[in-house]
């Protein structure tokens, strides 16, 4: 995966005119590195190295009347987030890119971005920022825009007149390591708390970044931030930017323990057991063949889109929905009618139509594209383990396959969110353009 933000003002020119020539680059261009990409649209960038003005923030049909805030921290400047023909636009603006990128599998996960500095829904150290009226309208244009596309937003108790639970959405973290806990009611757990949001991890994705100035530091052994693992424990992050890991990187003790905390982000569909079984009318036709299969999620996260076990032997195949809720067996049965499997080689997948690339079992046995591959004996056996019910003229045969312990298959720079998420590098696009 791969986090890129892009400026508003590049987006749009006019009243629903737009210009999506830089988020279709980032797209095109992650995309043919395997990947996906996570994408946050914002407003202003404040920077003290290089202060934007209004005309570096906003597109010039929107300067005229706009009230233009200083960041009172050398920083440059930002839009009131409370005027009428900004927020107007922004609706367009994500109605547009909703009927455009939804359901795109280029893309993991859309972020609300677009308010506040860095699109990170706060103007602090100034403490003006959108009402919670047009905070409903940035949301509620997000929600009824992208149906298909996994959307997070900045903080879960600055989110308009709603509470977590009613919106289709997950969470970003960005100060992840210091201010995820601790005493402070504006601790990153204790907002999720205060709007009993700490159990959406379960069905919305988690993730954020790990904060920069801990970046260097934060697996090297010594005091640096919070504890990174009770950090995982409570909110449980499906993937956490690391810039530091990409622009300069890791060696030694400080990279295996890098690989270890990345491993230990998303999910690992563990295959349990395997009992695959087949049942005949006659020697090699009518034939049923049934995988029973035991999978488990051994991560500390789910699997956020839809995925399925998939059983095929040639061009035939078949599958099942999978719930990947961690640390759940789930027992499902995945059966082809045809002719005969025995003799043929049989192959057992986890797929998904929302990635670009295979899934791959957290299992020794499978092999390079991720799959489990099994032939059944060719020779058919009188009595099946399975099948207790066949008549005696039907030839049954069936086989047993266990899964291995989880094998960790950390990712590194090349990964797509399908293989164990990890760390992902971020890139900043048209900054300030």
């Amino acid at each position: 995966m791969e986090n890129t933000y892009v400026a508003f003002k590049t987006l749009m020119s006019d009243w629903n005119t737009f210009n999506f020539t830089t988020l279709e680059t980032v797209f095109e261009n992650v995309a043919a590195r395997g990947r996906q990409s996570i994408i946050r649209v914002y407003v202003d960038y404040p920077s003290t190295d290089n202060p934007p003005t209004i005309q570096d923030i906003l597109p010039a049909f929107l300067i005229q009347g706009t009230v233009v805030i200083d960041n009172n921290d050398g920083s440059g400047v930002h839009p009131d987030y409370n005027n009428a023909n900004l927020i107007k636009a922004l609706v367009q603006l994500i109605q547009a890119m909703g009927a455009k990128y939804d359901g795109d599998k280029r893309i993991a996960v859309w972020q609300t971005g677009i308010l506040g500095h860095w699109g990170e829904w706060h103007n602090y150290p100034t403490t003006d920022f959108a009402n919670k009226n047009n905070q409903d309208l940035i949301l509620n244009a997000f929600t009824t825009s992208f149906k298909k596309t996994k959307l997070q937003v900045r903080y879960p108790n600055v989110i308009g007149s709603y509470v977590p639970s009613q919106l289709n959405m997950g969470y970003y973290d960005d100060s992840f390591m210091e201010d995820t806990y601790g005493t402070d009611s504006w601790m990153f757990y204790n907002q999720l708390s205060s709007v009993n949001g700490q159990d959406i991890w379960k069905t919305q994705m988690m993730g954020g970044e790990l904060y920069p100035p801990y970046q260097q530091c934060a697996f090297s052994g010594s005091s640096c931030g919070l504890d990174w693992q009770q950090c995982v424990d409570l909110i449980k992050p499906a993937w956490m930017w690391n810039n530091w890991a990409f622009d300069q990187g890791y060696s030694g003790a400080q990279y295996d323990n890098a690989i270890n905390a990345a491993a230990g982000l998303g999910y690992q569909i563990h295959l349990q057991s395997l009992q695959v079984s087949e049942v005949c009318k006659n020697t090699t036709k009518g034939c049923t063949t049934t995988a029973s299969v035991s999978v488990i999620n051994n991560g500390s996260s789910r699997f956020y889109l839809p995925i399925y076990v998939q059983l095929s032997v040639g061009n035939v195949k078949n599958s099942v929905s999978l719930d990947t809720t961690p640390g759940q067996q789930k027992s499902l049965n995945v059966t082809l009618t045809g002719n005969t499997a025995k003799g043929q080689t049989l192959t057992l997948s986890l797929i998904s139509g929302s990635v670009l690339s295979p899934i791959k079992w957290a299992t020794s046995q499978a092999n390079s594209a991720g799959s489990l591959t099994f032939t059944i004996s060719s020779a058919p056996l009188t009595n099946s383990t399975t099948s207790t019910t066949a008549t005696p003229s039907q030839a049954q045969i069936s086989t047993s396959i266990l899964g291995a312990e989880p094998v960790v298959q950390p990712a590194n720079a090349a990964a797509s969110v399908v293989q164990n998420t990890m760390f992902i590098a971020m890139s900043l696009a048209a900054f300030l353009l």
